[in-house]
């Protein structure tokens, strides 16, 4: 069964079993939550060819990469080298943008979205003083 946005115990689904806790006391990474939340939860846009490539993206293939480095973000493991890895990845969805048909494009702008705020997310180190 394919999942519905909107659909809350799907997302909730999807959230526990990456260890995606939402609406905590950080905006930002709630926000980060959402948005990996939402990207998985998106169908693969119908007018994208999954063996396509669209300017310098291969489609199928910069999904699950930029959900990975971004789930690697939220839980505060994303290496420096990968997250200059993924701003040059968000940057070459962007050049390509224009080689994705209209509904793909709208998929992939989402995506570039996720790969920028995953690059400007740093976890918040945990107060020590009690």
């Amino acid at each position: 069964m394919q999942a519905k946005p909107g659909d809350l115990s799907r997302e909730d689904d999807l959230a526990a079993k990456f260890g995606i806790k939402r609406f905590s006391a950080d905006p930002k990474a709630d926000h980060l939550a959402s948005l990996l939340v939402d990207h998985h939860m998106e169908p693969w846009p119908s007018d994208v060819r999954k063996g396509g490539r669209y300017g310098t993206i291969e489609a199928v293939l910069a999904q699950p990469d930029v959900f990975g480095w971004a789930l690697s973000a939220w839980r505060g493991s994303l290496s420096d080298t990968d997250r200059t890895r993924l701003a040059e990845y968000a940057n070459e969805i962007e050049s390509s943008l224009g080689s994705f048909p209209p509904i793909g494009r709208k998929s992939f702008e989402r995506l570039m979205l996720l790969a920028r705020t995953a690059v400007e997310f740093r976890v918040r180190p945990r107060s020590t003083t009690k």
